[in-house]
């Protein structure tokens, strides 16, 4: 059992996508298929979700089909989770491991 596991919340894991925006373009991506607006989580959306996945524990992944790097705070989610003592994680491509980068994930 993991500590701080709590059964009646069914997230273990959750995929968060801060922003649909992603200044890459791999051929093999869907997201030009996709109708939904386009644009970056709000702050108010952010502050509650992470304060509802980080008071369950849940381990949380900045992903999704836009970078996460292109929202603003991104780091500053991964700090709250950080100093809450929670497990967080960013899904990117790696030519976005800028030095400036890879200095905030430290």
């Amino acid at each position: 059992m993991t500590m701080g596991y709590q059964a009646e919340w069914s997230f273990f894991s959750a995929d968060v996508e801060l922003s649909s925006i992603c200044n890459e373009n791999c051929r093999m991506c869907p997201r030009a298929a996709i109708r939904r607006p386009r644009g970056e989580m709000k702050t108010q959306v952010a502050q509650h979700l992470i304060s509802k996945l980080s008071h369950h524990h849940t381990r949380v992944t900045f992903s999704g089909l836009g970078n996460p790097l292109c929202h603003p705070q991104w780091d500053q989610w991964g700090q709250t989770f950080a100093q809450n003592g929670e497990q967080w994680g960013l899904v990117v491509h790696v030519s976005q491991l800028t030095v400036d980068t890879r200095r905030r994930l430290v």
